[in-house]
């Protein structure tokens, strides 16, 4: 886009990758979680338990489900011509979107549950984001839901023991302070951005 300033490229950029309807439909699922009241679900798993799941473990996934839907373009001129700077343009986008996503749903379980409650809420947001970033770059980005999707239901059918106590390697079911789950939504996120930022991402 010759003779266009950063500001028009920026709002270019932005129109491209569906900005109002993204922060749009982050609004509406603000508005869901609110009035869920940190309802206690109770879904089924495999081994016959039906262990209680606070509504701060699965809001997470449709908050990071839907912002990965911003990484697919249809401005595809954009996508050809200016593919070496439209990866840092990514890279702003979400990081910008990461910290949209957790302040305003740290907002809302605060509001609406307790601490524990709400650095879990925040923990598994940035652990889902990253996993659909890193679906992204593996599958193309219009596949980045696949990883997430695949991992809370795959978590919620089978984390549980026989006495509903989660297993250990289903870091999203763990408590606020458990270190490994805060270790891997840390590694998610990271490598999730950095691989946002490579060269030759899958652009489909």
């Amino acid at each position: 886009m010759p003779g266009l300033s950063v500001t028009g490229n920026a709002a270019l950029y932005l129109r491209a990758r569906g900005a109002p309807r993204l922060l749009g439909g982050l609004l509406v699922l603000e508005a869901v979680t609110l009035l869920s009241h940190n309802t206690p679900l109770r879904l089924p798993s495999v081994t016959g338990v039906s262990a209680p799941v606070s509504v701060a473990v699965v809001v997470p996934v449709p908050f990071a489900l839907w912002a990965s839907t911003g990484l697919h373009s249809t401005m595809q001129d954009l996508e050809h011509t200016a593919a070496r700077r439209l990866r840092y343009y990514d890279l702003a986008q979400a990081a910008a979107l990461c910290a949209i996503i957790t302040g305003l749903l740290a907002i809302t379980m605060a509001a609406t549950s307790t601490a524990a409650m709400t650095a879990i809420a925040v923990r598994n947001t940035c652990l889902w984001f990253g996993a659909a970033l890193i679906s992204a770059r593996i599958l193309g980005s219009h596949k980045a839901w696949y990883m997430p999707l695949a991992g809370v239901l795959s978590i919620l059918a089978f984390g549980w023991d026989n006495a509903a106590y989660p297993h250990a390697w289903a870091v999203p079911l763990s408590p606020a302070p458990h270190i490994p789950s805060l270790t891997a939504a840390f590694a998610a996120l990271t490598t999730g951005l950095a691989l946002t930022a490579l060269p030759h991402r899958l652009r489909t």
